[in-house]
């Protein structure tokens, strides 16, 4: 006896109800992971200085002494 794929009688395999197949689905999903991680490594990854490094650091409470007073005529 030989195989025929169109056999009527042949029985068929149960099919999902939006007849997407688990291997599409789980396709979908590692895309949609891949997707994912690549957002996250470009919006979380890198350097984000957005100070300068060139200016000196501020101090608090230190400033120039006030000029003295001119002296009162005689």
């Amino acid at each position: 006896m030989t195989y025929d794929p169109n056999d009527p009688r042949r029985p068929m395999p149960p099919r999902e109800s939006d007849n997407m197949s688990a291997g599409a689905m789980a396709g979908i999903a590692f895309a949609l992971l891949l997707f994912l991680g690549l957002m996250f490594w470009m919006f979380a990854g890198g350097d984000r200085q957005t100070a300068s490094t060139d200016a000196p650091p501020a101090t608090t409470g230190q400033r120039a002494p006030a000029p003295s007073p001119a002296p009162p005529p005689k």
